[in-house]
């Protein structure tokens, strides 16, 4: 993610993240299912996200 979360965040703060190039052949009748999640390290006070996600994907 760009730029990364670190310290304290605070509310309406935008990150984004971006990958190119992938190539994972996928079997026909595959469902395939996206995740995202959030980790917290050190002292957290609030261990929740909230917000949205979205992601594109090309099947040739």
């Amino acid at each position: 993610m760009a730029p990364p979360y670190t310290g304290a965040v605070t509310l309406g703060t935008v990150s984004n993240g971006f990958l190119d190039g992938l190539a994972i052949p996928v079997a026909a009748n595959t469902r395939l299912l996206m995740v995202f999640s959030t980790t917290a390290t050190g002292l957290t006070l609030i261990t929740a996200t909230a917000g949205y996600g979205s992601a594109g994907v090309s099947i040739i």
